[in-house]
């Protein structure tokens, strides 16, 4: 979805174009969690943990 189709339909149906632009963020976002593979990142560390050495959950 474009944010000039999200204008047409919020011009058309009288939604806003942000709940247009939202439905095609959520559903990106299913297929990336689907199709990513984040295994191999490694998570930053907190500035706290990095003082500590200790993990902060």
């Amino acid at each position: 979805m474009t944010v000039d189709t999200a204008l047409r339909l919020a011009a058309l149906t009288g939604m806003e174009a942000g709940f247009w632009m939202g439905l095609q963020a959520d559903y990106d976002l299913w297929h990336a969690l689907k199709d990513v593979d984040l295994s191999k990142i490694t998570p930053l560390k907190s500035p706290r943990e990095e003082m500590t050495g200790r993990r902060v959950e």
